[in-house]
């Protein structure tokens, strides 16, 4: 039993590594999704050589081996796909909970000089010390805008060159359930676009 579980825990070990890996990048903002296509599009080429090498008796061993890391491989593929959006949820939460220390920033300038403040800048050294960054290593900026009544804050969040999904706070808290070309999904105060 023991030689069984030495035999495996290289194997095993590559795997934890492969999935904490993932699990860390979807929740910093990248997404896996071509980078999985393109590893997919190898290991059906490697998963073909060995299905043939099972029918040679020297290689049988080998191929099986080989063919139970790809299938293994593929599970955590699938698993980190059908997780990514729950992963970047809970990143987007925490920047939100983060982010309360800006807003209240922006809420003590409101108050104090009865508007919003032009930018960020505007609070610095008197509100906050800094403008604190998003903690998510794809989209480090917090922006601001202020139109009239309302200001927001937003993080450009695309998952891919051709998206242009959101993050974005309205200091009143009022979300419609579709704007900018994508339906709103609330998290915490904030409403994250899918685009």
């Amino acid at each position: 039993m023991v030689d069984k579980i030495n035999k495996i825990r290289p194997i095993l070990i590559l795997l934890i590594i492969y999935i904490s890996t993932g699990v860390f990048l979807i929740y910093q903002g990248y997404n896996l999704l071509l980078f999985h296509f393109l590893l997919s599009i190898l290991l059906v080429f490697i998963l073909l050589i060995s299905l043939i090498l099972l029918a040679v008796k020297k290689y049988r061993k080998l191929a099986f081996k080989i063919v139970s890391i790809i299938i293994t491989i593929y599970f955590c593929i699938a698993i980190l796909q059908l997780f990514s959006w729950h992963i970047r949820k809970l990143s987007f939460s925490k920047l939100a909970s983060r982010s309360e220390v800006l807003i209240s920033a922006i809420n003590k300038y409101e108050e104090a000089t009865g508007k919003a403040p032009e930018s960020l800048n505007n609070l610095v050294p008197d509100y906050i010390s800094r403008i604190p960054k998003t903690g998510i290593l794809n989209y480090p900026k917090i922006e601001y805008s202020n139109y009239e009544r309302r200001w927001n804050l937003f993080v450009e969040t695309p998952r891919g060159p051709l998206n242009w999904d959101l993050f974005i706070y309205f200091s009143d808290q009022i979300y419609p359930d579709y704007m900018f070309g994508g339906f709103v999904e609330k998290i915490g105060k904030w409403a994250y676009i899918h685009e």
